[in-house]
């Protein structure tokens, strides 16, 4: 009965957040919409129609599933987000669960509170992660009760919803191993050699069930992305290893995982201090899980005396986090909602102990009021959270991305995104391109053939991104139509003031929305071909200085006419011996790590008649022997000379002044 009360209070709660926060939209949901979207107007499982493409979907299982509403006519972002809301429900339905399979069902619903009030689950309304959540956790369930098979079917769903489904089989084995051969222990002598064989045995053969039945389950799935995509594994993950190499992130430049999760906190903490209590109590949970541990190891209590099913979500939460600091991705908030579960256990059973204590100390009537009243204090800074939240969504303008704040709020870009994504829908030729930064609403609602300049549509870019440079998607493409924010359109640099970029493109509309911190986004249109030829015009090993060489120059033409851009490809070579940490003095000559190089056209005989061009060389981002091509655009004077022009390439700041290839005006 407490077990039924409880799951319908947390029902209850569930449906009352998902309509009061039923406004909440994000891009990154979008990129896999899109896939859902293709695939139910029989436009093939892609991400842009009539080519087979990179598979960018971190949850392509996922998108399978949008397809059904789809095809109904139900709108993909609304299902979406209602799976989300259930899935978030049965997510802390099943957290009583686990705690009921313990013996602790009124810890189970402080647990399942914590989950389904806490903010960042709501941040992640859209995508995949609450519906993974739920699976992984009812997966645990199973486990847990020791259905080896059930556990592992689910656990192989979890492994098609998310890549990181490979943590929760590997957790899913691990514990039925450790599970089984308690059990087998406890009709056999520990100390005898047989009841140790007979334990081993066991479990793994347990453990050995689970991963059979996980892999069994997403076989199909996996060997279809693999024919259809060459590989199971999207590319997401080197891509946005490229961008936490080159430094661009979901928090700030160079944040690394576990400093994501220290803004994070420091983020709620601003909210109200009271969400040191929440950080409290889960370090008294972690203390129980410690000595229980330590229980097990020395002083040999048997594995069921510690109440595994409770662990669980911790052990997850431990290993996702340790997952992704090892693999270093660029984090983004998002990322952390899967240890939400595990920090909800830490929360209850830090509660629960100091329930032990009480009921030490005090009296038994003494107890519940004093564990309501301190539940009902732990909720405040999570219904803090959620009120901040709401305000968003209701109008409110959120604070600027450099604030640490932000990090913990909604996204109200979507709505500017989406506005962009009709107008190209309405106004554009549906055989035309669009470029973006950010790839997902606007992709969705303008359904034009889009590439991003972050790397995902574009796997050939990823070098250039690992050292910096995300001019060049932009410049290797160059679409018919952008849609470019007016601050940090293209991460660190705004290409949109300059005259190459003027003379190539021409702005057709704009959209302004003073809550979106990059308002006015601007859609430009592409008004003469694309400079996209590369021509090679010299090739060898010339010394810049400081042990870097150019080792090749090309253009965009030979013949340079005044009113098109020419493109200068510079290749450069770092030092062979070269360590990306600067030293002292190059830190007190360059203290962001780069250094200007530039390029300038220049006549054999009459000194300069072609502009010059600098470009800032992330030189820290370089690894020893590094060899990458650069682009230099620029557009020649109206006025410019006849004749031939020498490239020269040399430091802005000194060095070698390297003179290689020709180019002629006519």
């Amino acid at each position: 009965m407490q077990w039924l009360i409880g799951c319908i209070v947390l029902a209850v709660l569930g449906v009352v957040l998902g309509l009061v926060f039923r406004g909440l939209r994000f891009d990154d949901p979008f990129i896999t919409y899109r896939y859902a979207q293709h695939l139910a107007a029989r436009q093939g499982f892609t991400f842009n129609t009539g080519e087979a493409g990179p598979l960018i979907t971190t949850a392509p299982l996922y998108a399978l599933l949008l397809t059904l509403p789809a095809t109904i006519g139900i709108d993909i972002p609304t299902a979406s987000y209602w799976t989300g809301s259930l899935a978030l429900i049965l997510a802390a339905v099943l957290m009583v669960t686990l705690f009921w399979l313990a013996g602790r069902g009124l810890t189970g619903v402080i647990a399942g509170l914590v989950l389904l009030a806490f903010p960042l689950e709501w941040l992640t309304m859209g995508f995949e992660t609450p519906l993974f959540t739920a699976v992984t956790l009812a997966a645990f369930v199973l486990v847990a009760s020791k259905r080896w098979v059930w556990a592992g079917i689910v656990g192989g769903v979890a492994l098609g919803l998310r890549g990181d489904g490979v943590i929760v089989m590997g957790l899913l084995a691990l514990t039925a191993w450790v599970s089984a051969g308690a059990d087998q222990a406890n009709g056999a002598n520990g100390a005898d050699r047989l009841g140790v064989g007979l334990r081993r045995a066991s479990g793994l053969k347990s453990a050995l069930r689970v991963l059979a039945a996980s892999m069994l389950t997403y076989a199909p799935l996996g060997l279809w992305l693999t024919a259809h995509f060459g590989s199971p594994l999207p590319t997401t993950l080197q891509t946005k290893s490229a961008q936490a190499m080159s430094g661009l992130t979901g928090f700030y430049a160079g944040t690394n995982f576990p400093q994501g999760a220290w803004l994070l906190i420091q983020a709620y903490l601003q909210q109200t201090p009271l969400f040191g209590l929440v950080l409290a109590l889960a370090f008294l949970g972690m203390a129980w899980c410690i000595i229980k541990a330590a229980s097990v190891l020395w002083r040999h209590t048997p594995v069921s005396a510690v109440s595994t099913p409770t662990i669980m979500p911790v052990l997850w939460a431990i290993a996702h986090f340790a997952g992704y600091s090892v693999i270093h991705v660029a984090p983004y908030p998002w990322y952390y909602a899967p240890m939400v579960p595990g920090l909800a256990s830490l929360v209850a059973l830090g509660m629960d102990g100091i329930g032990h204590m009480l009921r030490r100390r005090w009296p038994e009537w003494f107890l519940a009021p004093a564990i309501s009243a301190l539940t009902v204090i732990t909720l405040i800074p999570l219904e803090t959270g959620l009120a901040s939240i709401g305000r968003v969504t209701s109008g409110a303008t959120p604070p600027q991305p450099s604030e640490i704040a932000a990090k913990v709020l909604p996204e109200v870009k979507v709505d500017s995104y989406e506005r962009v994504g009709r107008w190209i829908d309405a106004h554009t030729p549906p055989t035309a391109t669009l470029g973006v930064t950010e790839l997902g609403v606007m992709s969705y609602y303008a359904r034009r053939h889009t590439v991003d300049f972050l790397g995902l549509t574009q796997p050939s870019q990823l070098g250039a991104i690992r050292h910096g440079d995300y001019l060049a998607g932009l410049l290797r493409t160059q679409p018919d139509y952008l849609a470019l924010t007016n601050w940090n359109a293209l991460y660190d640099s705004n290409p949109q003031d300059t005259d190459w970029f003027r003379a190539l493109y021409s702005p057709a509309t704009r959209f302004e929305d003073p809550r979106f911190w990059g308002t006015p986004m601007t859609v430009w249109r592409r008004t003469q071909a694309p400079v996209t030829e590369s021509v090679m015009l010299a090739e060898g090993a010339f010394d810049l200085g400081d042990g870097w060489q150019v080792t090749g120059v090309a253009v965009s033409a030979r013949t340079v006419l005044t009113r098109t851009p020419l493109i200068v490809r510079v290749r450069v070579k770092a030092p062979t011996a070269w360590s990306s940490v600067l030293s002292a003095p190059e830190k007190a000559l360059h203290p962001d790590g780069s250094r200007a190089l530039r390029v300038q056209p220049i006549t054999v005989k009459r000194g300069d008649g072609l502009p010059p061009v600098s470009r800032p060389i992330h030189r820290q981002l370089f690894s020893a022997g590094d060899e990458v091509w650069l682009d230099f655009p620029l557009l020649p004077y109206p006025d410019a000379r006849a004749g031939e022009y020498d490239i020269s390439v040399r430091w802005d700041d000194g060095g070698q002044d390297v003179v290689m290839g020709r180019v002629t005006v006519p």
